[in-house]
């Protein structure tokens, strides 16, 4: 029998009072299910800010990094970790002093409150880096980067070991720069007209020096012996062979931060296996240049005629000479009125010198042919007036000629020869005055001297720079005369 089905009411709510925990006592599955939806909402956004503030500090130390160790992750590390106080590696930049010379700006970076030291030479400087600071820049010149001497190459190759870090407690740190700096070293321009050629063989073991620089500043030297040059930089001089056979002539133009300019020749003299022998003629100290023939062995041949007057007043002078048939005759080192007459077939040749102003002229004769070449020397003397001139010299002033070895002043010098240094192509020689004794020069048809012969000479001449040799002033005598005693 079923039993009497009840009547259900809906009733107010507001007849009973629901309690919120005897609820979810009624309802478990319910109050779960809100718990577990909660705590992952709750999951989600604490590694969601998580993530956000891995990225925020990754971003941050990505900036950090760059702003301060320029990216270097390997400086990051050493600088926090390590106590390296350099922060960054330095940076180098072509730049310009204040006046406008060639410079570079090296940037250092460093530890705030460390300081940065330069010291190179006589150069010392110190920047502390301070809160508002990462570097120090610093600008340094090109010039002291360069070795203050003359070199040998076209590019010098420096790496900067000029810095120092020093910590605010006295810590010393030596800045080690691995880039290099590579810089165009700057060339002199040497121009030799005298030797003319490359390789050549002499009569005569003085051979002629001549050129002209580019910078006057700088220093000629002739196989490691300075000369002397003027304003215009040109040089003028004499080398004498160290005797018989090849010799290597070395002219080089240096100066301390330049490109050693050098030119190289070879000179054959005297007697032997492949070289000329000379056979003098009419060959003394009044005129050492004149008759003089080359009878060469596997070399071309010339000489200069006997009869060719080598001194004078002229505003000219002629030249001639013979030559070995088929060769072909070239004249440098002075100015030609005209050009060279030659006839090969016949073997002879002549030419005129421009002689307009009182000097010494030297004409470098060179004869090719094939292969061969042979130069000499020829010295052409236009004087001054002799009544004048020796009128208007001083009394010799020993002190101002050694002093000032170059200025224009005609001197008499007297005094007794002591020596004959050489006899050819012009003679050189000692004199024993009685304030010291000088070297003179003399050319042809001056006069003859002799070493012990009791008299006593009067030289007029002015000076002429300061023998190499013994460092004794020198004199080019245009006249000289002889006293009994």
């Amino acid at each position: 029998m079923k039993p009497a089905k009840e009547n259900i009411e809906i009733e107010d709510d507001d007849d009973y009072d629901y309690d919120d925990d005897d609820f979810d006592d009624r309802s478990p599955a319910r109050a779960r299910r809100k718990s577990a939806s909660g705590g992952l909402k709750k999951n989600i956004v604490f590694i969601a800010a998580a993530a956000a503030l891995v990225i925020l500090i990754a971003i941050l130390g990505v900036v950090y990094v760059n702003k301060v160790h320029g990216g270097d992750f390997s400086k990051f590390i050493s600088c926090t970790f390590g106590g390296d106080p350099i922060t960054r590696t330095p940076t180098i930049e072509a730049w310009k002093t204040e006046d406008g010379d060639p410079a570079y700006l090296i940037t250092v970076y460093a530890k705030r409150n460390y300081t940065v030291r330069y010291n190179n030479g006589d150069i010392q400087l110190e920047r502390t880096i301070n809160k508002n600071q990462r570097y120090i820049p610093f600008v340094v010149p090109q010039s002291i980067l360069v070795p203050d001497e003359p070199l040998d190459v076209s590019q010098y190759t420096v790496k900067p070991d000029f810095f120092t870090v020093i910590s605010p407690s006295g810590e010393e740190t030596k800045l080690e720069i691995d880039q290099e700096i590579t810089i165009d070293i700057p060339s002199i321009d040497l121009n030799v007209t005298q030797p003319s050629v490359a390789d050549f063989t002499v009569d005569s073991p003085v051979v002629p020096i001549a050129g002209s620089v580019s910078d006057n500043t700088v220093g000629v030297f002739v196989n490691d012996e300075q000369i002397a040059i003027d304003e215009a930089g040109n040089f003028s001089t004499t080398y004498t062979l160290p005797g018989e056979g090849a010799a290597t002539i070395t002219i080089e133009a240096r100066k301390n931060g330049y490109q050693t300019a050098t030119a190289t020749f070879n000179a054959t003299y005297g007697s032997g296996s492949g070289t000329p022998t000379t056979t003098p003629g009419d060959n003394t100290t009044t005129d050492p240049n004149a008759g003089q023939t080359t009878t060469p062995t596997g070399n071309v041949s010339f000489s200069v005629n006997s009869d060719v007057k080598r001194v004078g007043t002229s505003s000219t002078m002629t030249v001639s000479g013979t030559m070995e048939s088929g060769a072909a005759i070239s004249v440098s080192g002075v100015e030609l009125d005209g050009a060279v007459t030659q006839d090969s077939t016949a073997g002879t040749f002549s030419f005129t010198v421009k002689t307009a102003s009182v000097g010494i002229y030297e004409a470098v004769i060179t004869a090719t042919k094939g292969d061969a070449a042979k130069t000499s020397t020829l010295y052409l003397e236009h004087q001054p007036d002799k009544t004048s001139y020796m009128e208007g010299v001083y009394k010799m002033d020993y002190d101002k000629i050694k002093n000032y070895p170059n200025h224009e002043q005609g001197y008499k010098i007297v005094g007794k020869v002591t020596e004959v240094i050489q006899a050819t192509p012009y003679v050189k020689a000692r004199i024993q005055t009685s304030d010291g004794d000088m070297i003179f020069y003399y050319y042809s048809g001056v006069a003859t001297i002799e070493v012990g012969d009791g008299k006593t000479y009067e030289l007029y001449g002015d000076p002429y720079g300061t023998d190499s040799a013994t460092g004794l002033p020198q004199l080019h005598a245009w006249f000289i005369l002889k006293r009994n005693s």
